[in-house]
């Protein structure tokens, strides 16, 4: 006869509980953001300042060069297209609803954590085609939900140079807060300032270059030293990983799953193509 313990037994009620665990709708908004920013924050602060020179994070061998920045691209890309399946893949409409909501809340809920990287990547997969297409879905977003979006949508916007971003990181960082900046930010500052400048000046090292992408590392850093004070949830991590694998080809196959759950419509004369709404 096998006996069971107490705690075994509830060791495996707690992994019957975890298992269970695997639909987006089964986690709050506030546990996802939490587990969101716990991850891309440990992330944030592995990277180093030589991956940030020469764009390091575009090179051949990236991979060894800035293997931090690429690990975080690349999740970034996962977690938007996560996102767009997630939505596409609910075929009933209310349920398609209750996950764009419960995206909406949980990237409104990491910009108020200051998790700007986590907030751009949740705004990147609602802005993929294949959700931004689904006018059925959008048209029954209740006016709370459609006002979290107006506001992170406008923060993130990349009209003069991320100007409302910038103004909204400054301000976290006067309060001396916890951050996790939108690295491509930073990206795009640094192959910016390589681009633009030469790195010599007749016989002489350009320092005036040196000087800008200094400045950006260093803020760079800045943001690593604040740590968020939040524990890993071994449930969460282990529904975010299996989410967060991608199929070959992401882009064709989430899109296929939008036409399959809102088809395009008939056209209205029985015409061509031209006419069909989507």
């Amino acid at each position: 006869m096998i006996h069971i313990t107490k705690l075994e037994k509830k060791k495996e009620e707690k992994e019957d509980k975890a298992d269970k665990q695997r639909n987006l709708l089964d986690i709050s908004a506030t546990a996802l953001a939490e587990q969101l920013t716990y991850k891309e924050a440990s992330m944030y602060r592995a990277i180093q300042p030589p991956e940030l020179l020469n764009q390091n994070w575009s090179s051949a061998n990236k991979r060894e060069t800035a293997k931090n920045v690429v690990l975080m691209v690349e999740r970034s890309n996962k977690v938007s297209y996560w996102v767009a399946t997630e939505i596409c893949m609910c075929k009933d409409l209310k349920k398609r609803v209750s996950a764009l909501k419960r995206f909406i809340n949980v990237a409104h809920k990491c910009y108020e954590a200051h998790n700007y990287n986590t907030t751009m990547e949740i705004l990147g997969g609602l802005n993929n085609i294949a959700v931004t297409r689904l006018k059925k879905t959008w048209a029954e977003l209740p006016e709370r939900y459609q006002l979290m979006w107006d506001k992170i949508t406008v923060i993130m916007d990349t009209k003069n140079n991320f100007s409302e971003y910038r103004n909204a990181l400054s301000q976290a960082t006067q309060q001396n807060v916890p951050v996790v900046p939108f690295l491509g930010v930073f990206l795009r500052d640094l192959t910016f300032i390589e681009d633009g400048n030469p790195n010599k000046i007749g016989k002489h090292a350009n320092f005036e270059k040196i000087n800008l992408l200094g400045s950006v590392i260093r803020e760079v850093q800045s943001h690593q030293v604040q740590e968020y004070q939040l524990k890993k949830q071994a449930n969460i991590t282990k529904y975010l990983r299996k989410a967060l694998v991608l199929p070959e080809e992401p882009e064709d196959t989430i899109y296929e799953l939008s036409l399959q759950v809102e088809p395009k419509a008939a056209p209205a004369g029985g015409g061509g193509d031209d006419n069909v709404v989507v």
